[in-house]
């Protein structure tokens, strides 16, 4: 970062720089399993599915497998897109990923002669919540740092959704007549979705996640789903054990403002209180950076993370001065275990 300047050019420089370290952290915990792979489900990646292009009724199915062999899930994708029915305003849009073996997953006979058992997995309550349920209602993402296994997920206990939005009538809370919108989503920013599978091989359980995102809008009141996107797919291939979920730690944005006060937002997927992240400076990149703690330096929790309201990353906010001239660049460190 150029000082007292800030040009867009370092801008560019710092924010590409803060997020490969962040990407360079979550690829560094896929490997502290050899057994963690990624799956070819939806590859390459990302991948974005719209409303009708899948098969079956209203092109709303995705049939896929999770190790290249049997298939696990559908991930059905159903109704159109809502402004398109001005007068009946009562179709809804809804996402959801059946694993087969439950009831929603499709009827396709070809499908269904080599398929293996799949289902969606949401982060198991403890104690149970105020109406008894000892998991949540739709799927809810898990956070990073956490371990998806038998002892800490279990099905949702009313659909495997991960967003849902309508436009109907009446409205049994307004004027009579009135229409009422509604939309719900788990996954309105990127959350790792659980799940767990019959392998094709071995057939045994196996656990796994994908990070996923539903894109939403509203046009004149008018909610909708857009689009889905699949960022990856991965699967422990060792039978019955455990997958953890990288934590990543996302540069959002930067300002330089009067007096060389510095301000630097980002997100983590893992919920961290303030004091588990370390600012640090230098004045180079590469091989000859030498990353120092800045001591006038203050991170702030901004936003919690609540995955069963729909926010799957918490916001945090550093701050800082700068001093002298030059150059001086910024690194974002995530201090395990404080």
């Amino acid at each position: 970062m150029k000082i007292p300047q800030l040009s867009n050019d370092s801008q560019e420089r710092l924010l590409a720089y803060t997020t490969a370290a962040g990407l360079g952290a979550f690829f560094a915990g896929q490997n502290v399993d050899a057994q963690v792979t990624e799956s070819a489900a939806f590859a390459p990646y990302p991948h974005t599915i719209i409303p009708g292009v899948g098969v079956g009724p209203y092109g709303a199915y995705h049939y896929f497998s999770i190790d290249g062999g049997k298939t696990n899930f559908n991930l059905a994708m159903a109704g159109a897109p809502i402004g398109t029915h001005p007068t009946v305003k009562f179709p809804s849009q809804a996402v959801d990923i059946y694993g087969f073996g439950t009831v929603g997953f499709g009827t396709n006979t070809t499908i269904l002669a080599n398929a293996a058992a799949g289902a969606i997995l949401t982060p198991t309550f403890s104690p149970p919540d105020a109406d008894g349920h000892t998991n949540n209602a739709y799927a809810v993402c898990f956070l990073g740092g956490t371990t998806i296994y038998a002892d800490t997920a279990s099905a949702p206990w009313y659909e495997p959704r991960l967003g849902l939005c309508y436009f109907g009538a009446p409205n049994p809370y307004g004027p009579p007549g009135g229409f009422y919108a509604y939309l719900d989503s788990k996954f309105v920013t990127t959350g790792s979705l659980a799940f767990e599978f019959t392998g094709s091989v071995d057939g045994q359980t196996h656990f796994g996640y994908m990070d996923v995102q539903v894109n939403t809008s509203e046009t004149n009141g008018i909610p909708q789903i857009n689009s889905v996107v699949i960022n990856d797919v991965y699967y422990n291939k060792t039978a019955n054990a455990g997958i953890s979920v990288p934590t990543a730690v996302i540069v959002s944005s930067i300002q330089l403002g009067a007096g060389g006060a510095v301000t630097i937002n980002f997100t983590s997927n893992d919920n961290s209180a303030a004091g588990s992240f370390m600012l640090q400076s230098s004045p180079t990149l590469g091989a000859s950076a030498l990353w120092t703690p800045d001591p006038a330096a203050t991170i702030s929790l901004i936003t919690a993370a609540n995955p069963a309201g729909g926010i799957d990353r918490a916001s945090y906010q550093a701050v800082t001065t700068t001093t002298g001239g030059g150059s001086k660049f910024y690194r974002l460190i995530e201090i395990v275990g404080s």
